[in-house]
């Protein structure tokens, strides 16, 4: 049997879109700064899960939650360039979703041993997302629960089927849901937006052990990036002295003649 000759159409029509995608990103200062957070952001995730031993089966647990993440960012980042908006929304809640439990985990470590040994009935009972997010706020003195509202965006407009969800279907103002991929500068801008801040926040949860001057530039590069761009778009001026820290450690690590492996 042959390959049905509308999986060439439609992967046509994808790749002109995804020409058109890297030619508005590259024409936009937004866009690119998007661009920028979201790279760096994924860079940060596979180094962590990659490039890191770990010393036990928790560790190599968290490990694998940021392979999630990357591997969700991916397909995200693919389907945003593609013009597929809402499937790229519904995976920005499965990132969220996974980020909260790894920020979960970070704060209670002995509850990594609990989650991998438990059962479907046991996981749903006890780490729910619901669970989770409350945790976290309830940990950082948050009472507006913000968690909750932005999980429940993203539910609403990628994950689950709602007639508000229907706009990220639309092409053009007045239009009809539009059948297949579409390219709209309009939509792309906010969607990836969006895939950068819950990548932002991704890969700040990461906890590196610099083990060579490659890691400390590594998180150099996100902290630079980071500050950047959220001075830009969330128009607060961030405290920089940790940069400069870590800035100062980087030059004085190559003064001593540390090299990248």
């Amino acid at each position: 049997m042959s390959v049905p000759e509308n999986f060439d159409l439609l992967h046509t029509g994808e790749a002109d879109i995804r020409r058109r995608s890297l030619a508005a990103i590259d024409a936009s200062e937004d866009l690119s700064m998007h661009a920028r957070m979201i790279e760096i952001s994924m860079t940060v995730l596979t180094d962590f899960a990659q490039h890191h031993p770990h010393a036990e089966e928790d560790e190599l647990v968290m490990q694998m939650l940021a392979s999630r993440l990357f591997n969700s960012s991916a397909a995200a980042l693919g389907l945003t360039l593609r013009g597929y908006y809402q499937g790229a929304v519904a995976l920005m809640r499965d990132i969220l979703e996974t980020t909260f439990l790894m920020d979960y985990f970070w704060t209670w470590p002995e509850m990594v041993a609990r989650w991998r040994g438990c059962d479907e009935k046991q996981r749903i009972s006890e780490f729910p997302a619901a669970k989770i997010r409350i945790a976290l706020d309830d940990r950082d003195g948050f009472t507006e629960r913000g968690r909750e509202q932005h999980y429940k965006l993203l539910c609403e407009l990628g994950s689950h089927p709602s007639y508000r969800g229907f706009q990220m279907m639309i092409s053009r103002p007045g239009n009809l849901v539009t059948v297949g991929p579409f390219f709209s500068e309009p939509m792309l801008g906010p969607v990836l937006y969006e895939l950068a801040k819950v990548l932002v926040h991704a890969g700040s949860h990461i906890r590196l052990e610099e083990r060579s001057i490659a890691d400390y530039r590594l998180r150099l590069a996100f902290m630079d990036t980071q500050a950047d761009w959220s001075d830009k778009f969330f128009r607060t001026k961030m405290d920089r002295s940790q940069i400069a820290e870590m800035r100062a450690v980087v030059d004085e690590l190559e003064r001593k003649g540390w090299k990248a492996p």
